[in-house]
């Protein structure tokens, strides 16, 4: 699981991320879980709950979910990119990661379209320099170290 550096700071948050696994593990479907929970897409879900942020992939098959990132709820939000820093750890193919950061841009997209995030997105490339922008594209994903946004309440 990916998670953001200080999200274990807060213990209510942690509190957040163990009824989260809770409901997991008993089943619950992850749109069932939180606020405003959002699909993704590609069995993927963003589960709001008071204190956390948390994605979970579902496995359709079995109908298992697993957390794979974890961060605290804030603003701006400031999750570490998933297509660099948690997959890098897979030696995950050059061609899986194109297809990853493809839907990290089309779940933006989506985010931004439902009105659930704002349209401005800065991007903190690995020299920390901070590029704002209203579009994501794959290929500046792979050049930022983080994605920061603003969540529409």
């Amino acid at each position: 699981m990916k998670i953001k550096s200080n999200a274990h700071e807060s213990k209510r948050a942690v509190k957040n991320l163990e009824a989260v696994e809770k409901n997991l593990c008993e089943g619950e479907h992850p749109l069932n879980i939180g606020y405003k929970p959002t699909n993704l897409g590609n069995d993927f879900y963003y589960i709001r709950k008071s204190d956390a942020r948390i994605i979970v992939k579902l496995d359709p098959t079995t109908g298992n979910s697993e957390i794979i990132a974890f961060a605290l709820r804030s603003n701006p939000k400031n999750m570490e990119t998933l297509a660099t820093d948690f997959l890098d750890q897979f030696n995950v193919s050059t061609q899986k990661q194109a297809n990853i950061k493809k839907l990290i841009v089309e779940s933006f997209h989506q985010l931004q379209h439902d009105n659930r995030i704002k349209n401005k997105v800065k991007l903190v490339t690995k020299s920390e320099k901070v590029q704002e922008t209203n579009k994501l594209v794959p290929l500046k994903i792979g050049q930022s170290k983080s994605i920061r946004f603003y969540e529409v309440l």
